[in-house]
């Protein structure tokens, strides 16, 4: 049978089409997935584009509609677990992850160092005043980015 892998959080697919080209994904079943339909919509029209066979669909990280056991790889890069703002709900995709993992599986997972405020808060700044500044393709907004604290001060119960 062929090799199963998921995608959390893929956006419009840049690391999707990167894994099915460049990463020896070619030979497994690829499917990816966003909460934003809009993403999974710009995916679907460059797979189309691409000739790509990965599948794209829109749902929750926290709520994944696979069966248990289904995948051999499991990725979630793009720091998709630091866009949740409360320790339940990482929790929630992270106890997903592990759900649909097969046994043997393997997790690929990345996150923020968000212990690093030296250089974290700065870098936040400067990218919320950057997409004020610069046209914005994808319409993002200053909500898409994590929701670290209030005030311009970080709330650890974030970390927790």
């Amino acid at each position: 049978p062929q090799l199963q892998t998921l995608e959390i959080g893929c956006g419009t697919g840049r690391i999707s089409f990167g894994m099915e080209k460049d990463l020896g994904f070619k030979f497994s079943n690829i499917i990816a997935t966003d909460f934003v339909e809009k993403f999974i919509g710009t995916a679907k029209e460059i797979a189309g584009e691409r000739r790509s066979s990965i599948k794209f669909e829109s749902c929750s990280a926290t709520e994944l509609p696979f069966k248990d056991g289904t995948f051999q790889y499991v990725v979630c890069l793009g720091v998709v677990l630091s866009h949740l703002p409360y320790r339940k709900q990482r929790m929630a995709a992270l106890n997903e992850c592990y759900r649909v993992l097969k046994d043997d599986g393997v997790l690929l997972i990345n996150t923020m160092n968000f212990f690093s405020e030296k250089w974290y808060m700065p870098y936040l700044k400067w990218l919320v005043k950057l997409s004020r500044l610069v046209r914005n393709p994808y319409h993002y907004s200053n909500s898409s980015l994590p929701r670290l604290g209030s005030n311009g001060k970080l709330e650890v119960k974030f970390l927790c």
